[in-house]
């Protein structure tokens, strides 16, 4: 079984978008099946109640489903920002309509326990487990023990979870997927570099693929295992245009490309491709071509040199970023500490020592 895993994924067109039906038949002519990050609840969002939260509610259109399995899709991941748009209801909906169609998902569910449950993909005689975490301080609502959510970007969840797989079933492959990071950061922060090299070196884990930036991020090598710290967006719809920053990179235009990870289940050898955005056509695309990727600097990432190298490089208006987004010492609560420091205290300053 080979599995592409890609970026994040809304669709809000109301029919079968031309370019979904070439990407779909490039993915089919090379024998693949894909997993997808959903960035939108799919459900008909009118008559419930949309949550509160300061970035967009997003809901996917009638024809996400038909643009889902024209692409082969045989998961998602839902441990993401807006997973939880529409509260418990919006979530249900979506769950059954996917597994109604043969689309599985991993990442969320009606407790603690169904969110961090890994999905086993079984094709013949290969098993690949695969896990997905969410960051509560970019709005993924956590699953509590008796509360519907998503799988939380907790180290103190994440590590038994697959370690308490290898105890059930000793040498089961492990992908760990991440919705990590801050939005339009072409570099992984110092916690998430930690973090992953963490999960490498964890006995059955592969790789680790994370999305959410909004843009391409560094493919790394941690532990001999490799790394893609962000996919960057796969096809995001009638929003596509709107990611329109400009980075300090060639091409500066970061938000219009992403990448696909092949992963072979019988070798466990991965390949990654381009995928591009082309604002002159209004078309997205796969490609070999990778030159657009920005390279991991030389620099400790836990040393100030990379923070600020980083910082600098960011072309996201976060508060908490604007504080210090790139402190080590920020943790998956660092939103909502925030927002309780704001009001009382006027910043992070006072969480990072510097206060009052």
């Amino acid at each position: 079984m080979k599995l592409l895993f890609l970026g994040d994924f809304y669709y809000d067109f109301p029919e079968i978008a031309g370019d979904i039906d070439a990407l779909a038949e490039e993915v089919r002519a090379r024998g693949l099946s894909t997993v997808i990050n959903l960035e939108g609840v799919l459900c008909d969002p009118s008559g419930l109640k949309p949550i509160r939260k300061r970035g967009a509610r997003l809901a996917q259109s009638e024809q996400c489903l038909e643009a889902l399995l024209r692409l082969n899709t045989v998961a998602v991941t839902l441990a993401n920002n807006h997973t939880m748009d529409y509260g418990p209801e919006g979530l249900s909906e979506m769950r059954k309509t996917l597994e109604g169609a043969g689309i599985r998902t991993v990442g969320a569910g009606n407790n603690l326990t169904e969110a961090v449950k890994p999905l086993i993909m079984e094709d013949g005689e290969t098993k690949l487990a695969l896990f997905n975490f969410g960051w509560g301080a970019e709005e993924t609502v956590y699953a509590k023990e008796n509360r519907p959510g998503c799988a939380p970007r907790e180290e103190k969840v994440i590590l038994p979870a697959l370690r308490s797989l290898q105890e059930t079933e000793p040498g089961l492959p492990a992908v760990v997927l991440m919705h990590w990071g801050y939005e339009f950061n072409p570099y992984p922060m110092p916690v998430d570099i930690t973090l992953a090299s963490h999960l490498t070196a964890l006995p059955g884990v592969q790789a680790v693929i994370g999305h959410h930036p909004h843009c391409v991020q560094p493919v790394t090598q941690l532990g001999g295992k490799p790394v893609w710290f962000s996919l960057g967006n796969f096809y995001f719809s009638s929003r596509r245009a709107g990611f329109a920053k400009k980075f300090d990179h060639t091409p500066d235009n970061l938000c219009d490309y992403g990448l696909g990870v092949i992963f072979d289940t019988e070798t466990g050898v991965t390949e990654t491709l381009g995928v591009v955005y082309d604002r002159e056509t209004g078309k997205s695309r796969l490609m070999e071509e990778l030159s657009f990727l920005p390279l991991m600097p030389k620099s400790d990432p836990e040393s100030p040199e990379y923070r600020k190298f980083a910082k600098e490089q960011a072309r996201n208006s976060n508060p908490v970023l604007k504080d210090s987004g790139f402190s080590s010492r920020i943790t998956a609560g660092a939103y909502n500490t925030y927002r309780n420091l704001k009001k009382h205290f006027g910043g992070l300053s006072a969480l990072l020592g510097n206060g009052r």
